[in-house]
């Protein structure tokens, strides 16, 4: 049987982890988004090319600081998560800007998205194109279903990152305790 994935990376392992490929996907998809449907010298289109890169960027950087510091390692993991979040309220923004509405996540549309299980940008697209039309096609034309698919492969990236950062809280609690141990025994030997 195949060992589950590690939570907590090894160094430079991160490129394996669930959350950061999710978040290299999102990534991929909000670049593809904001060159089709976001204009390239607004202040939304920085603001999401950027979370979208601090999404994913962080939990690589993250992965290296682990090495030396869990504690750092968790901060920047709530860097990418925070900087996540403020991803998926951009995408709110520019449904609702636009009129359109964001979709609920029960919704069954976003259930069959996260069921492909997407691993690239053309899996999204290619969702996105049979939402529209029925039909698949490579080049979505609605706004709609690209931003509803970015939100709940968003959603899918949070909850990853979510259950590393309690794997990380735990690795943070155990370090505490062995430099408390150590701290104490040194102290003891002192007096």
């Amino acid at each position: 049987m195949k060992d589950p994935e590690p939570l907590v990376p090894n160094y430079d392992g991160y490129r394996k982890l669930k959350s950061f490929r999710m978040a290299q996907l999102v990534h991929d998809v909000t670049m593809l988004f904001c060159d089709k449907y976001v204009d390239e010298q607004s202040k939304t289109y920085d603001r999401m090319v950027q979370a979208a890169r601090s999404g994913a960027q962080k939990i690589a950087d993250g992965s290296h600081a682990g090495e030396t510091s869990k504690k750092k390692e968790m901060n920047l993991t709530k860097v990418a998560r925070a900087s996540l979040e403020d991803l998926r309220q951009c995408y709110v923004d520019v449904l609702q800007t636009q009129g359109l509405t964001p979709w609920d996540e029960e919704d069954p549309r976003l259930a069959a998205l996260i069921a492909l299980h997407p691993r690239k940008v053309d899996d999204v697209t290619g969702w996105a194109h049979q939402q529209e039309s029925g039909t698949t096609s490579e080049a979505p034309r609605d706004v709609e279903s690209m931003a509803n698919g970015a939100i709940a492969l968003i959603a899918v990236a949070v909850s990853r990152i979510d259950r590393q950062l309690s794997a990380q809280t735990r690795s943070v609690h155990r370090e505490a305790n062995i430099a408390d141990r150590i701290r104490r025994k040194h102290m003891s030997k002192r007096g």
